[in-house]
């Protein structure tokens, strides 16, 4: 039930001149009596108070609001916690497709190696060639 169906607050009615009466019978002044019954009632007039029925429909429409928080917290745990499982399965990916591209790298550096070394020699041999030239 929304605010519009609500049925609203209740005001307090004070019967003045019973309430006069009483006090003048409790010994104030009827002049007095009658000032302060005015008064009260008005400040009692103008409060609205609530019936049980209404407390009722309050309690019963926050319990449903706060059902429907409830659930739509539950509804994005668990989108979250799909989106973190994906996301670790993303890393997992790369990490295996890291560790993939690091072995062919030392296979490839490994295949290097000989090459590297090989040219080396032929540098080596050409260096001693080309001072023997120069030397003689």
């Amino acid at each position: 039930m929304n605010k519009a169906e609500r049925p609203m607050a209740q005001t307090l009615n004070i019967d003045t001149l019973e309430f006069s009466r009483r006090m003048k019978e409790g010994g104030v002044e009827e002049k007095a009596a009658e000032t302060i019954a005015r008064t009260v009632a008005e400040a009692i007039g103008s409060s609205d108070v609530a019936t049980g029925t209404q407390l009722t429909l309050t309690k019963t429409e926050l319990k449903s609001e706060i059902g429907e928080v409830r659930s739509e917290i539950n509804k994005v745990r668990s989108e979250l916690k799909s989106d973190i499982a994906e996301v670790k399965s993303g890393l997992n990916e790369v990490h295996i497709a890291l560790k993939d591209d690091m072995a062919e790298l030392k296979v490839g550096m490994a295949n290097l190696m000989p090459k590297i070394l090989g040219m080396g020699a032929v540098l080596v041999t050409l260096i001693n060639a080309l001072f023997k030239y120069v030397l003689n």
